[in-house]
């Protein structure tokens, strides 16, 4: 587990461009799509599963010790374009191959949650993001919304209703 998240921060900076487009394009749509994301004071006290920001955390596929130290830590201390080069190319092969996935944490606004509202939201907002070119497409990518209750003893976005979409599906080691 602890790999897996660390693993994620290596994504993140392999892909920052165009994760910080993601994040701002999830910003952007807040009032258009009735929802918000955590606050950075949730995020700090209660999340531990790796990079994560007010809209979307990334989780890896875990790989044993010795791989990650073999293969990706030596990456930690190379110029941003040289980790970004052979992040692509450890990814490309099968040995070293991480799945990767992008999920939304997107509390609905609405005083109700809607049932219908949101799953034409989340229907169109996948629509527009399939034609975004600037957010990442190479990841399986779920996009997750919530009602906005949470509950004091667990505010865990999994005890809520939540409607969940696909955007994006990359399972496995393609080459």
């Amino acid at each position: 587990m602890m790999v897996g998240t660390v693993l994620s921060g290596f994504e993140y900076r392999a892909n920052k461009e165009k994760m910080d487009n993601l994040e701002k394009y999830l910003k952007d749509k807040e009032d258009k799509y009735h929802y918000t994301g955590f606050t950075d004071e949730a995020i700090t006290k209660t999340q531990n599963i790796g990079y994560q920001n007010n809209y979307f955390y990334i989780t890896t596929s875990s790989t044993k010790l010795r791989d990650y130290r073999k293969h990706f830590e030596p990456l930690i201390k190379e110029s941003d374009d040289d980790f970004k080069k052979h992040m692509k190319q450890l990814k490309s092969k099968k040995d070293t191959y991480i799945n990767t996935e992008i999920t939304t944490t997107l509390f609905s606004t609405l005083d109700e949650y809607d049932e219908k509202i949101i799953r034409k939201n989340t229907l169109s907002m996948a629509k527009e993001m399939r034609k975004e070119p600037s957010i990442p497409h190479n990841f399986t990518f779920h996009l997750l919304f919530s009602n906005n209750k949470l509950k004091i003893n667990d505010p865990n976005i999994s005890n809520n209703q939540i409607n969940e979409y696909r955007v994006f599906d990359h399972d496995g080691f393609k080459n």
